[in-house]
């Protein structure tokens, strides 16, 4: 099983990386140092801070701190919309396009040929940057997001676009993911776990407490789960895998694939039999690891 992560605040990595969960390695990696090499620095500065993945058609989308970028050649795909990036939460393919979260607004916006264009709006009537809306995951009916008040110590949320509110009183949430039978997955992640509910917003189960705060989330198709974890004061990155019970298979610090990676994970996605083949082409660059 194969994972894309993206890792944000590293001292010496800022980017992508390909890992193989199985083996326990890492496969490739698209790391910026701010204006270091690999990446030609003339053009590192649009790739700094790296957080919103999605795989799409077999390409990689992600969001860095002046664009949303894909693979196979780096292109910018969002040219309208520059220099908002700091803004970009998690990204993702929707029925409308691609999609991503600006937390600066509280605004969910899609790209209508390369146009930025209105999706769902957080609660009305809130100042700038206090609902940090943050992620969304579409059904074949609705589309979820979560958001959390970074301002005041307002409880965070998960809101879908038909039903309003579904789940209160969580603790800067992210990553809501919806199953096949309509349960509803959320990073909590202050509280360092994650949960499920059904889709009245009742709390079935949540896991044991993860090492550090819970971002990135990923459930594969027999509801195993993929969790990232950062302990924010040593900013050492985690994936834990828990089987569909919400019971811990394993633990894999990052710092022992690399001694260099240290960050906050910001997500994960999984990559599928027919995506297997793709590559962050880091031939690209002159560099492959």
């Amino acid at each position: 099983m194969q994972i894309i992560v993206s890792i944000l605040r590293s001292q010496h990595h800022n980017g992508l990386f390909k890992i193989d969960l199985n083996s326990e390695d890492i496969v490739d990696s698209l790391i910026c140092a701010k204006h270091s090499l690999p990446i030609p620095k003339e053009e590192a500065e649009g790739f700094y801070g790296i957080k919103g993945i999605t795989i799409y058609n077999g390409l990689i989308y992600f969001a860095t701190c002046r664009s949303i970028m894909s693979t196979p050649n780096f292109a910018n795909v969002n040219p309208v919309a520059t220099n908002v990036g700091s803004a970009i939460h998690q990204i993702d393919y929707t029925s409308h396009g691609l999609a991503y979260c600006s937390t600066n607004d509280n605004v969910v916006r899609y790209l209508d040929n390369a146009n930025p264009t209105f999706l769902y709006n957080g609660l009305s009537g809130i100042g700038r940057d206090i609902n940090h809306i943050n992620s969304l995951y579409e059904t074949n009916d609705d589309i979820y997001f979560t958001y959390h008040n970074n301002v005041y110590a307002e409880p965070g949320m998960i809101c879908s676009m038909n039903r309003g509110v579904i789940v209160r009183n969580l603790d800067k949430p992210h990553n809501v993911c919806v199953n096949h039978n309509q349960e509803v997955f959320v990073c909590n992640s202050q509280k360092l776990n994650v949960s499920k509910y059904d889709n009245q917003g009742k709390l079935i189960i949540s896991s044991p407490n993860l090492n550090g705060y819970t971002r990135g989330l990923a459930i594969n198709i027999d509801g195993t789960m993929i969790i990232g974890s950062s302990q924010r004061d040593t900013l050492i990155p985690t994936i834990t895998i828990l089987d569909n019970k919400f019971k811990i298979q394993k633990q894999l610090l990052l710092d022992k694939l690399d001694n260099n990676i240290t960050g906050e994970i910001y997500d994960i996605r999984l990559i599928s039999e027919i995506d297997l083949g793709l590559s962050l082409n880091f031939k690209h660059w002159g560099k492959q690891k």
